[in-house]
């Protein structure tokens, strides 16, 4: 078997420490993109995941609580294990958790917007919460494009 490691930010059997936490919703068409993306800026073998629906939409969502409260025992834990110092939301366009908990949304400008209201919003939440770490906003369009927010 061979091993490529030229292309990682640190060596999975030593590292005990990772730059930051990435949040990706649970949908299976954009994980690699998020992959991707995460190792083109240098976070290869370097980031905790967590995946929740809707990210953002998860995070602010009142109907269902224990979706942010997982998020952030998860993120402390991040914190204590791997000693991150930043959190990537990752949004994504077309997202069925917007589907299913805003159906006001109709065009994907109006859910564009909705995903820019939400990530402010779920920042504000974990500024709150975690101060000292940096939190990094991303929408991902549906051809994997991934932009900040």
């Amino acid at each position: 078997i061979m091993k490529n490691k030229s292309n990682l930010t640190q060596d999975k059997l030593t590292a005990h420490a990772a730059k930051a936490m990435l949040v990706t919703c649970m949908d299976f068409r954009f994980r690699n993109d998020a992959m991707n993306y995460m190792k083109e800026h240098g976070y290869d073998v370097n980031y905790d995941q967590f995946i929740l629906a809707g990210v953002s939409l998860g995070i602010i969502q009142e109907q269902n609580p224990y979706w942010s409260s997982s998020l952030i025992e998860h993120i402390e834990i991040s914190k204590k294990l791997h000693h991150i110092s930043k959190v990537i939301l990752m949004d994504h366009l077309d997202c069925g958790a917007y589907k299913t908990f805003r159906p006001d949304i109709k065009t994907e400008n109006d859910e564009l917007e909705a995903h820019k209201e939400n990530l402010k919003l779920a920042e504000e939440k974990l500024k709150k919460l975690f101060p000292e770490l940096k939190i990094k906003k991303r929408i991902m369009y549906k051809d994997g494009t991934v932009v900040k927010v």
